[in-house]
């Protein structure tokens, strides 16, 4: 048998990255991508599956706009990014 050939039980996720520092412009671009490209390969057809969303500003309210531009632009899944504790909520 080609490992090509064997079916992936749990295929790695695609993702692409956004942060708060970005310009508004470069991260719709990226958006745009995100819903759009599919990439063939072996045979099959990739996308992305998520939206990583980076804190860099340290900003909670430019975070929370961005977090809340991305989930209007897409159906994704979300990935939140943050090294600032204050984001951090117990489950």
């Amino acid at each position: 048998m080609f490992r090509h050939e064997k079916k992936f039980e749990n295929p790695t996720g695609i993702a692409v990255m956004v942060a708060d520092t970005m310009q508004e412009s470069e991260i719709a671009a990226r958006i745009e991508r995100f819903n759009k490209n599919v990439y063939v390969r072996v045979g099959v057809k990739l996308h992305a599956d998520a939206v990583a969303v980076k804190s860099e500003s340290g900003s909670p309210a430019k975070f929370g706009k961005l977090v809340e531009m991305v989930t209007k632009a897409t159906e994704g899944g979300l990935i939140l990014m943050s090294e600032t504790r204050k984001y951090w909520r117990p489950v």
